[in-house]
This record gives structure tokens, sequence and C-alpha cells, in this order.
């Protein structure tokens, strides 16, 4: 039976994402918002998302957000900008994740000048309307050196992806943890769903009566079996989101590069992405659901 074709602009998202993920898992990165004195992995995460938002509120970030529970944004905001500002966080978290990049890649900063001009011509061509981070970071002074230039055009894509996938999420009432347990639940979901559990629990800080609500709520909605699975109606939601998502966020690749070039810059990208999933710098399993 011939294999499902994977949507051009999830082609695409797969390519970015490991370059902009540096700035979570990358220890160039953490040890950058540490300088700033910023205390802690969630601290520094949520302060460098944020920070093209301004001095962000924790309703602000956890409406943004959306998938984390709201106990993990509060610990990290507002109390962040006691150490530092959101200008001296934009600086540290650019510089970071160019120098994880270097240590990843060697030789990448001459190699990026080969899909550079492409992709930051994607970014540009981004519609931000109604889509916070994606526009924020748009907004940014432009960055100077190649690997900043890199991260930063990366991060602008990945971010207007997020943004079109929350819209989505949103338009069919699905909330941030029922989001975790429609994609879990689905057909196209490969780990076992008790295992997913374990790792959405932990890295967004939901607890497990919060977990089995939302599961209640879904089982109640007849999107999911009592055991977590989807049901036939939670697959067609699950798969009407994700097209919904890949079709909003081919707009900066569709309307920025002819086709030729959106091939050109995944032929281009692709020995980057791969040496950093290489590296073993981003876990296989991650709470993004990013894979290969």
């Amino acid at each position: 039976m011939p294999q499902p074709t994977t949507p051009e602009a999830l082609r695409l998202h797969r390519l970015i994402e490991p370059i902009h993920a540096v700035t979570y898992f990358h220890k160039r990165s953490a040890d950058a918002l540490a300088d700033l004195g910023l205390r802690g992995f969630w601290m520094g995460y949520f302060a460098s998302r944020s920070a093209p938002l301004g001095q962000c509120s924790p309703a602000l970030a956890e409406a943004t957000f959306y998938n984390f529970a709201p106990k993990l944004v509060r610990r990290a905001l507002p109390d962040a900008w006691n150490f530092a500002s959101p200008e001296e966080v934009i600086e540290a978290r650019a510089s970071g994740a160019a120098a994880a990049l270097a240590e990843l890649c060697p030789g990448l900063e001459s190699e990026v000048t080969r899909f550079l001009p492409l992709l930051e011509s994607a970014a540009r061509a981004a519609r931000c309307e109604g889509k916070p981070l994606a526009a924020c970071n748009a907004a940014l002074a432009a960055r100077s050196l190649p690997l900043e230039r890199l991260w930063m055009a990366t991060t602008i894509l990945r971010e207007h992806r997020g943004d079109c996938h929350v819209a989505a999420l949103v338009a069919h009432e699905i909330g941030g943890l029922e989001s975790h347990l429609l994609r879990i639940g689905s057909s196209t979901s490969t780990e076992p769903i008790e295992e997913q559990r374990t790792l959405i629990t932990g890295a967004r800080a939901w607890t497990h009566e919060e977990w089995d609500r939302a599961q209640s709520a879904l089982v109640e909605r007849k999107m999911l079996h009592a055991d977590g699975s989807c049901t036939s109606l939670g697959n067609q939601l699950h798969a009407h989101i994700e097209e919904s998502t890949n079709n909003s966020a081919l707009q900066p690749y569709h309307d920025g590069l002819a086709p030729e070039g959106r091939e050109l810059l995944a032929m281009l990208m692709r020995q980057t992405a791969q040496a950093i999933w290489n590296s073993g710098s981003i876990p296989a399993v991650n709470p993004m659901g990013l894979t290969q």
C-alpha cells in the first residue's frame, strides 16, 4: 500500500525546526540565558520565547503559548523581568543559538550563504495578521551575523506555523491540554499513549487529575475512547486541524519563493537539519512531537 505523501509545509517545517530548537536543547543557549541571571530552564524558556512581546505577563504567555499548564508559566513570569530586560534576552537568545549551531555544524557559517537568502525571502513573506509570536519576531531588528540570521528566519517561520496551529485548534474548541490528548491518541501517533502521557505531564506540568478531566471531556465529545485513543470522529478532527495548519503554514514559502526555490531550499537545508539530529541534541521523543 503506498505511503501518504508528506505535505510540503510539513516537510519544510521538519527542516527548519531542528535549527530553531537548539535554543531549547543546547547548553550554549542555556548558558547565554543563565549568564543574564535567569534561573532554571523554564524561566529561560518563557523569557526568551516571549521577549519579542515585551515584558510579557503570565496571562499573555498562557494564551499565546497555549499548551503549557498555567502554573508553569507563572513560576517564570513576570519574575524573569527582574533579572533581565526583554532586549537583553533577545540578544542572548540569538547569540546563544548561533554558538550552538556553530558547534553542532562546523562550516555552517560559510555553507549558510547558499540558502539563507531563500529562507529569509520566505520569512519576509509571512503574513502575520492574528499571529502574535510571528509578528513580534518579524518586527525585531535584523541580525547581522549569518548564523544569527539563520536562527531568526527559522524562528519567524516556526512561530508562524505555531500561531496557525493554535488558531486551528481554538476554532474547534480544543484546549491546550486537549491538543496533546488529540495528537497522541490519533492514528498517526507512533508512541504508546502512556509513554506520551508521562512525557507531556512532566514537560508541560499538567497534573494527572487535569489530564483525566481533559480526557473525560473529549470522551464525552466522542473524540476519544476511554483508553485515550481517538475515535473515528477524533481522527477526522485531528487530520482536519493538521491539514488546516499545513495549508496556512505554507503561505510564507508559497508567497516568498517559486516552486523551484522551495525545492532548492529543502535540498540545501537537509544536511544541516540532519547534522543536528545526528548530534543527539534533540531527543528522538520530545514534547514538541518533532520527528525527522
